[in-house]
């Protein structure tokens, strides 16, 4: 399964910084608690199953996955 298939993800795109190479991961969810319509549960969800996706190739390529829910021009998908 590709995390692009996952309910509540839009687009992943793949990005890389002094930390090594992570994919940020666009969900239509809210992400901050203080936001209106946050659901924690259903983050926790989706972050989990990203967890799980990340284990698996073609996902071993990268160091750590960013989850936001910020646009992202020019996003690839993953």
């Amino acid at each position: 399964m590709l995390v692009t298939e996952l309910p509540h993800v839009l687009v992943a795109a793949d990005r890389l910084d002094h930390r090594g190479r992570a994919l940020r991961i666009v969900t239509d969810l809210p992400i901050s608690p203080q936001a209106p319509g946050h659901n924690a549960e259903t983050l926790r969800v989706l972050q989990k199953a990203i967890e799980r996706i990340m284990k698996s190739e073609p996902y071993l390529q990268y160091h750590r996955f960013e989850l936001t829910n910020e646009g992202l021009p020019g996003a690839r998908r993953a």
